[in-house]
This record gives structure tokens, C-alpha cells and sequence, in this order.
């Protein structure tokens, strides 16, 4: 797979077209595309407002213009953003990037809050689960 800056949030540099047209030259070549945006420029005078997923537009205009899985991320800070960006079809699997490096046991609250504790793994379940706790 590839992960790509779909845009440098800068006048005059690499934009979602020419992400799009990558995207459409890598088909058949590679699984998956990562889609990410900004970063890579001291000072973009296009920058957009940080905000919850603000990245994911570019993966959904991505996923739109190929055949390529996609992977989307910007923001994403619970199971319900998650959720609504899958279900909107606007990319396949999404990354939660920057939440899991705030919060790295995410995935087991999330299956704790979805009732899905069989599925945390033996070392956590003590801590997730009601079950096991005295």
C-alpha cells in the first residue's frame, strides 16, 4: 500500500487531482491507499480549519475516482465517527491515527462498549471486562 499527502494546502502545489491521478496510475500495482493531507509545507496558505475529520473528504474523492481501497483518517476520535464515514461509503477502513496514540487502549473500550469483550485480548480482559472484575 501507499499513503499519500492528497493535498499540500498550497497554491500552486500537489492537489487532490494530481492525488487522483497517482491514485489512477498505482491501480493494479499496489492493495491500498492511504489518504492523508497537509504536513509537508512550513507555512500552506491553504490550510483548512483542524477540525473532526477534515481529512476525510479527500479520501472519499479518492475512493469516488478509483478502484483502489482506501483508507481514510483527520480527526477521527471515536467509534461512531468511524462508523458514520464506513457507512457514508466514503472510504474502506479508517485510521484512527493521533486517537490511538492519545488513548492506545481505544480498541478495547470500544469492544467493551459494543459488548464484544470475547474479542480483547487475554492480557486485557481484567480490565475490560465486568466479568472478571470483583
Amino acid at each position: 500500500g501507499v499513503r499519500i499527502s492528497a493535498s499540500e494546502w498550497t497554491t500552486g502545489g500537489w492537489d487532490i487531482k494530481d492525488s487522483i491521478k497517482l491514485t489512477n496510475q498505482l491501480e493494479g500495482k499496489i492493495a491500498y491507499i492511504h489518504v492523508s493531507a497537509g504536513g509537508n509545507q512550513a507555512k500552506p496558505d491553504l490550510m483548512p480549519e483542524i477540525k473532526a475529520l477534515y481529512q476525510i473528504p479527500y479520501a472519499a474523492q479518492i475512493k469516488k475516482e478509483s478502484n483502489i481501497p482506501v483508507i481514510g483518517v483527520g480527526n477521527i476520535t471515536s467509534i461512531d465517527e468511524g462508523n458514520r464515514i464506513l457507512t457514508e461509503n466514503s472510504c474502506d477502513l479508517v485510521a484512527y491515527g493521533r486517537e490511538l496514540t492519545r488513548n492506545p487502549n481505544l480498541p478495547q473500550f470500544v469492544a467493551q462498549e459494543m459488548r464484544q469483550t470475547q474479542k480483547i485480548h487475554p492480557s486485557y480482559v481484567r480490565s475490560f471486562s465486568n466479568k472478571h472484575q470483583k
